[in-house]
């Protein structure tokens, strides 16, 4: 069974409201399922929409961590290999992914 998906909120055309909502639809799924791990991409920023993305974002996951709503998330640019391995301890697909050392458009949420 998969302990992670990846969901990719970066999309051109929609607005930040548009790609947390579709955040926030996949995290009420992973909630009701064996998902452990949301690889989620917010792209980062060199386009505009991105950047606007992944801030929001953040904001978002501090307060669904206070809310105890998520475990915990990680920031891209603060994945670390060492970081991969601890995280592979609960799901283990983190291992086969090659794009998470320090890709600042990537967030891990450990749901």
């Amino acid at each position: 069974m998969e302990n992670l998906i990846e969901i990719n909120i970066k999309s051109l055309n929609q607005t930040v409201s548009q790609a947390l909502g579709e955040f926030l639809v996949e995290l009420d799924r992973a909630k009701f399922s064996d998902i452990k791990i949301l690889k989620v991409i917010t792209g980062y920023g060199s386009h505009g929409k991105g950047g606007e993305i992944k801030k929001a974002l953040e904001q978002l996951l501090n307060k669904l961590k206070r809310e105890h709503q998520i475990k915990d998330y990680f920031k891209g640019e603060t994945i670390t290999k060492q970081k991969i391995i601890e995280l592979s301890r609960i799901c283990p697909e983190l291992l086969l992914t090659s794009d998470l050392n320090y890709n600042s458009g990537i967030t891990l949420v450990l749901v």
